[in-house]
């Protein structure tokens, strides 16, 4: 049953990202990247440097930095010095709009945009010279907003490895096929292009200050203002290097806690594609089915990483073995847990993933009281 699943699923993403937009007669409009920023996280200045090197004519970066002293704001400084023709601007101290710092920050940088057509774009987005070309022309096809699917490479520790093999090969394929089997987008928010005026027609930044999952409430609100949102062919490039398995639960935790609160017949579901535990426990009856399982399954995996990233490495098969048992592990915490960590907050997480601060402990009451 579950290889039947992600067989589906990935023959139907593949479909999906075979579609070519046409490049249109308009010409390519302005861009402000908005690029919010927390930390110097390492690849952080190559990946500044492969999007101020887009082949673009007319695009600004406005790199968004809450904290003045945050140890990013040097390697922006250094990008600036680097890249003098390229209109880069720091933009430090976002007031907080609301419980969700990402959203503050962008609203924040946003009032200074010089361009109607804004793309967010994460700190370890690290796009091929022709990505905002491949984002504006969809753009032009007729979207009102334009998402991708992400090519996450890079890993040099098992963390990183898990969280890239997790990336690149099941939420890639679950993206891009929910959008053609269902017209039903799941915005992810490392990168997603779309025009001031549609953003405002939809609330604003405001109507996200408080959710966990705004790319997702984003696209959602798009789809009920009766906007397009469509997804570009072409994936984006995301590095990640080095990552804890910590790190890597604590994010995916994140994840699946949010997928709870959005759609819970989905969450309840999705241990049927997690096919290495049960095989696993078939393996001491029936070993030659289990080993036949884990081959197939192991080949659909890497076909489709390869598909997204063009590549995959030693490190990587071996997080193949391992990501189902993890994440199954996540999944059963996620079940029970209602508060989330982010960013070193830590908040109460609600449906629609609405955020509320958790209410502090009681003092103990003392015996002589």
């Amino acid at each position: 049953m579950a290889l039947a699943l992600i067989a589906f699923f990935q023959i139907c993403a593949r479909l999906q990202l075979s579609r070519q937009v046409p490049r249109g007669t308009v010409p390519w409009p302005p861009i402000t990247v908005l690029k919010p920023i927390k930390g110097a996280d390492d690849g952080l200045y190559d990946n500044l440097v492969a999007m101020a090197e887009q082949d673009y004519p007319c695009f600004e970066i406005l790199i968004a930095v809450a904290d003045v002293d945050d140890p990013a704001c040097v390697v922006v400084r250094r990008l600036q010095r680097a890249y003098p023709q390229v209109a880069i601007r720091l933009v430090t101290g976002a007031p907080d709009l609301g419980l969700n710092p990402k959203v503050s920050n962008l609203a924040h940088a946003s009032r200074y945009a010089a361009h109607d057509c804004w793309l967010i774009s994460d700190a370890d987005v690290r796009p091929e010279p022709g990505y905002l070309r491949a984002m504006a022309d969809r753009l032009a096809s007729g979207a009102q907003l334009v998402h991708s699917v992400l090519g996450a490479a890079g890993e040099r520790e098992l963390g990183a490895a898990l969280d890239n093999a997790t990336v690149a090969g099941f939420i890639a394929s679950s993206v891009a096929a929910g959008e053609l089997l269902l017209d039903h987008p799941c915005v992810v928010g490392k990168s997603i292009l779309f025009r001031r005026g549609d953003l405002e027609e939809v609330g604003g930044w405001s109507a996200f200050k408080d959710v966990l999952a705004e790319d997702y409430l984003m696209g959602q609100r798009f789809k009920a203002a009766g906007k397009k949102v469509r997804l570009c062919s072409v994936p984006v490039g995301v590095h990640v290097a080095r990552r804890s398995v910590r790190a890597y639960v604590a994010r995916h935790l994140r994840w699946l806690q949010m997928r709870r609160c959005m759609a819970p017949a989905v969450f309840f579901a999705q241990p049927l594609i997690y096919p290495l535990p049960p095989l696993v426990l078939v393996a001491f009856d029936r070993p030659l089915s289990a080993a036949l399982g884990v081959s197939l399954y192991l080949s659909l995996e890497v076909a489709m990483i390869r598909r997204i990233r063009g590549h995959i490495g030693p490190r990587l098969v071996a997080a193949l073995w391992l990501k189902d048992l993890v994440l199954l592990g996540a999944w059963i915490v996620a079940a029970l847990r209602s508060d989330v960590v982010w960013r070193g907050r830590r908040m109460r997480i609600g449906p629609g993933t609405r955020l509320t601060k958790p209410e502090p402990a009681p003092l103990p009451t003392l015996p002589w009281r």
